[in-house]
C-alpha cells in the first residue's frame, strides 16, 4: 500500500512514534525517523521490529528547534525523494533529554 512512498516521522523514539514507524515500515514505505537521540530510536524500534533490513533512516533532530528543522529540510530536499506524509508524534509534555 505504501511501497515506494517516503514518510517522515518525528518523535520516533516515543511510544506512539515508534509504533507508527513500525506500522508504516510494515506497509512497505521508506521511513525517515527523527527524534532527539538516534540511540533511543534504535533501542525503542528494535524492541518492536528487526530494523536492520528496513528502508529506514534515523536522524537526530530537535523538532522544537526552528533552525535545526530548516537545516534538515534543506538537506532532505537535496538528497531524498519527496515526502508523501509527515507524521508528528512528539509528546511536547515529555521531559527533554
Amino acid at each position: 500500500m505504501l511501497k515506494g512512498k517516503t514518510i517522515l516521522i518525528t518523535g520516533a523514539a516515543g511510544l506512539l512514534g515508534s509504533q507508527v514507524t513500525c506500522a508504516i515500515l510494515a506497509q512497505g514505505a521508506t521511513v525517515i525517523a527523527t527524534d532527539l537521540s538516534i540511540s533511543a530510536m534504535t533501542a525503542r524500534l528494535s524492541e518492536i521490529r528487526t530494523i536492520e533490513s528496513d528502508p529506514l533512516t534515523l536522524v537526530e533532530l530537535d523538532s522544537s528547534d526552528e533552525e535545526a528543522v530548516k537545516h534538515f529540510s534543506q538537506l532532505r530536499s537535496k538528497f531524498l525523494a519527496p515526502l508523501i506524509v509527515l507524521t508528528h508524534a512528539i509528546n511536547s509534555m515529555a521531559p527533554h533529554f
